[in-house]
């Protein structure tokens, strides 16, 4: 079974953060094949990306979605059956071994299940797009497939998360699929999104922290813990601040 990742990168700077790095570094010797795809990368970042990484730099439209678009159509042009990882980088990966480990180990290609690191019931159950991954039969889906090649560029981010986050667990699910998290919260009321509301606790399964939640923290969260995190390793605080900057 061949495994593919997709990384769809965004930064507003234009710069490779180093936590993005340290986890491609580790991912080539996981996967396959890595298609990375950017849509404002500077400088000479093909001199720092792991050899063997496919790379592309398109324009700055229709959000994340538009990346693994284009990733999805490369690799369905290989003619090659891939387990399917998308993943972007809206998050930091302060432990790049403890994602993998942790993520990958509980993935099962030979399942029915659409895999995702976080289940969320936020709007509607769904799984949240900054990691999931396809089963391997996914490829064999003619309505799954055509979804790829009728999106059509969007730039709002509430329509995208509505229309592509969500609508892309509604057509997986439509299609016999089980929607399954690594993180799996149990439903609230009102509905939360556990990146923000669980963060302690996905950082020490996974540890990866939403960047939304650092910059904004629009939930007013308890951000303590994190801050004491950064205070005693210096690796933490370079990754905070290199996320805040994004």
């Amino acid at each position: 079974m061949k495994k593919a990742l997709i990384i769809a990168h965004f930064n507003k700077s234009g710069i490779l953060r180093q936590d993005t790095l340290d986890f491609l570094r580790l991912a080539n010797y996981h996967y396959d094949k890595i298609i990375f795809i950017s849509t404002c990368l500077g400088g000479n970042f093909d001199a720092i990306l792991p050899s063997g990484i496919k790379w592309i730099i398109r324009d700055n439209f229709g959000y994340d979605f538009y990346s693994y678009r284009e990733g999805i159509i490369m690799l369905l042009s290989d003619g090659v059956k891939y387990e399917v990882t998308l993943m972007n980088t809206s998050f930091l990966i302060l432990q790049p071994y403890k994602l993998l480990e942790n993520y990958a180990k509980t993935t099962d290609a030979n399942s029915s299940s659409f895999y995702g690191l976080v289940k969320s019931y936020e709007i509607e159950c769904h799984l949240q797009s900054f990691l999931v991954t396809f089963p391997i039969d996914w490829i064999r889906d003619e309505n799954v497939i055509q979804w790829w090649y009728d999106m059509r560029p969007i730039n709002e981010r509430s329509t995208v998360i509505k229309l592509y986050e969500i609508g892309l667990s509604q057509l997986m699910r439509q299609s016999g699929y089980i929607l399954r998290g690594a993180y799996e919260p149990l439903p609230t009321a009102p509905p939360i999104n556990p990146c923000h509301f669980h963060y302690m606790t996905i950082l020490e399964d996974f540890g990866i922290l939403k960047i939304e939640l650092i910059r904004d923290n629009p939930f007013k969260q308890n951000l303590a813990s994190i801050i004491e995190l950064a205070r005693v390793n210096s690796s933490v605080k370079k990754s905070l601040i290199e996320g805040l900057e994004n």
